[in-house]
């Protein structure tokens, strides 16, 4: 997920549609941000969603999780002046996306922040 956001004459960061989000708000502060959906969200003509397969949809995340903090520890390593902080976060299904990944990676340290809104675990 990669998206370019702006900061308007008022301040506030927006997206390129003119909205105003946490994940705007959390790029422009420098920080990674994975937000979780469908897989195949917008490209897929599947009519049927692995909603509730945790598994699947977890080692897709984890996977996108581990190597986002493998590219971001290797650039701080040369900065150092704060650690790699990504942060994951969902709503609705996204929601239960990052709940699936906290439940697979609950004995690991490597999660910064995570931002549950909702979804069914």
């Amino acid at each position: 997920l990669s998206r370019t956001v702006t900061a308007g004459a008022d301040g506030l960061v927006t997206n390129p549609d003119g909205t105003t989000t946490l994940l705007a708000l959390l790029a422009q502060l420098g920080y990674d941000v994975i937000a979780p959906d469908d897989l195949g969200l917008g490209v897929s003509s599947a009519r049927h969603q692995a909603y509730m397969n945790h598994r699947a949809l977890s080692t897709v995340v984890v996977e996108l999780l581990r190597g986002v903090l493998r590219a971001r520890s290797g650039i701080w390593a040369y900065r150092g002046d704060r650690p790699p902080e990504v942060w994951l976060l969902g709503g609705s299904h996204g929601g239960y996306m990052v709940a699936a990944v906290q439940k697979r990676l609950q004995d690991e340290a490597s999660l910064a922040r995570l931002w549950r809104v909702s979804g069914a675990f």
